[in-house]
């Protein structure tokens, strides 16, 4: 009777345990996150969105960008958690408005877990408040405008908490840019020229900065073009009429292709030095310019010297026949692999599979990022988003006939430089 009785005890012990853990795996997780939880069916995808520029002069950054993104999921065969990841890829356009319409559609789908992109600064200026209202975290390979991190350790006018970069801040390349002109140029007298956006004007204000805190140097023109401008010469005699020296223009193509060939139709600007940034590093600004792209400059990161960055150059070329032209695969494989990791950290998977994934959870287990083995190196992420490390390279144009891969890789001079 005793064994019996010591049956029955012990077999509704277990059940009552069985049934415990199921309530508490398969019925009963409560979301507990003070902004709102992801709810994924067992059998449903991980949904990730994707905002990449797929369209005009820009579309060559925003589709390496999409490519190590796909690379950082197959290097997971798809899958996360056991749920199949799924990208929705929408276009930036690189523009405010395309970044307004690229966030809308993407915050709004059902179960949307998280957002890697920008590739242009001024899209994601756009898009970050709405992507940040919805409670949801965007990760960019590509954004370097200052204002949406930090600048000089103070938060940026467009910075919105759910906003990380693997990139490096953009205040670094104008500073090189400056130094660049002061220690190796020798130049006192320098003009800059931005087109409003967000991007531009944050590499020139930080150059501005820089090349001021040189004694006897001085800014002696700042002006600004608008996207869709055709007509050069008036901006540029402005800047034949300061005295300037060097002319740092780290605007998009075509404006900036057109301040250069109208350029040098002025002879006036013949011995005037033009440097410019990664935005203007396209086949369509070589094509254009010809012979007349001739010495200019360009400050933009360097790849990073890394055995994991040759091998993933070299899966790249194996999956879509061509090397990388630029490091951004490696900045957005990096991203998509920190996304990976902060939604593991952040989710509760229920005994049927199914996932609970707290959405300021994401953003906690990303704040929390410390010394993260990356494609790009060692990542750790501060208070205002910033996780990328850089390495910048002054590139000149020397021969148009090479194209872009001529150019990357002539390397005047590389600076590694701290956040």
């Amino acid at each position: 009777m005793s064994k019996i009785l010591f049956f029955i005890i012990f077999t509704m012990t277990l059940l009552i345990v069985i049934f415990t853990q199921f309530w508490q795996h398969h019925v009963s997780v409560k979301c507990l996150d003070n902004i709102d939880c992801i709810n994924i069916d067992s059998e449903k995808p991980i949904k990730i969105g994707v905002i990449q520029s797929l369209t005009g002069g820009t579309s060559s950054f925003g589709i390496e960008q999409l490519r190590g993104v796909e690379l950082a999921a197959a290097a997971r065969n798809n899958r996360l958690l056991g749920h199949q990841i799924k990208l929705y890829v929408e276009n930036d356009l690189c523009s405010l408005e395309g970044g307004i319409n690229a966030a809308l559609k993407i915050s709004t789908i059902p179960d949307m877990t998280a957002i890697i992109g920008t590739t242009c600064s001024d899209s994601a200026a756009a898009a970050s408040p709405i992507i940040s209202e919805a409670g949801l975290v965007m990760i960019s390979g590509s954004n370097i405008a200052p204002s949406l991190t930090s600048i000089k350790g103070k938060s940026g006018i467009h910075h919105y908490p759910g906003y990380y970069r693997t990139v490096y801040n953009g205040a670094l390349i104008g500073q090189t840019a400056a130094d660049f002109a002061v220690y190796e140029l020798g130049i006192t007298r320098a003009a800059t020229i931005d087109d409003t956006g967000e991007y531009t004007r944050g590499l020139t204000d930080s150059f501005k900065q820089a090349f001021q805190s040189s004694q006897g140097r001085q800014i002696v023109f700042s002006g600004s073009v608008h996207k869709g401008d055709t007509d050069m010469f008036p901006i540029l005699n402005a800047v034949k009429n300061s005295g300037a020296e060097f002319v740092f223009f780290p605007v998009y193509y075509p404006e900036g292709s057109l301040i250069i060939s109208h350029a040098s139709r002025m002879p006036d600007l013949k011995n005037v030095q033009f440097m410019s940034a990664n935005a203007l590093i396209t086949e369509s600004f070589i094509n254009h310019t010809g012979s007349s792209g001739i010495g200019v400059y360009f400050a933009s990161s360097a790849s990073p010297k890394t055995k994991a960055h040759e091998n993933l150059s070299d899966l790249y070329e194996k999956k879509y026949g061509s090397k990388p032209v630029t490091s951004n695969i490696s900045y957005a494989y990096d991203a998509a692999s920190l996304l990976f990791y902060a939604v593991e950290k952040a989710s509760v998977k229920k005994i049927d599979g199914s996932l609970v994934i707290g959405k300021n959870a994401v953003r906690q287990a990303l704040n929390s990022i410390k010394n993260f083995k990356g494609v790009t190196g060692s990542i750790s992420c501060d208070q205002y988003g910033d996780c990328g490390t850089a390495s910048i390279n002054i590139l000149r144009l020397d021969n148009p006939e090479a194209g872009i891969k001529g150019l990357v890789s002539n390397i005047i001079k590389t600076y590694s430089v701290k956040q």
